[in-house]
């Protein structure tokens, strides 16, 4: 991962970080605000890096997922999703190429 990479692959964590904070403190408009700066940071991130057509399309049924969830209002599983496996996911991506 280059060094631009880095940063964002940084902010990004730092926003995953924000959305679970606030969900699990249950501060949901806080939370919902947090979720959609990573979202637009998440889309400009994967603009850049070229990614596997498979790759991408997990990270959509993820944030699928999320969103999913979000609509029913769990915003546990949310947090826990974007947490463990959405980040999770980009990291392998980067980490291992795949």
């Amino acid at each position: 991962m280059g060094e631009m990479s880095e940063v964002i692959h940084d902010l990004l964590q730092k926003d995953v970080d924000a959305v679970c904070y606030a969900f699990y403190r249950y501060e949901i408009q806080k939370g919902l605000k947090s979720l959609d700066s990573f979202v637009a940071q998440l889309g400009a991130f994967l603009d850049r890096n070229m990614l596997k057509e498979e790759i991408l399309q997990e990270i959509n049924q993820l944030l699928q997922m999320i969103m999913h969830a979000v609509e029913k209002k769990d915003f546990l599983i949310a947090a826990d999703l974007l947490k463990y496996e959405l980040l999770d996911r980009i990291n392998r991506s980067f980490q291992f190429g795949v």
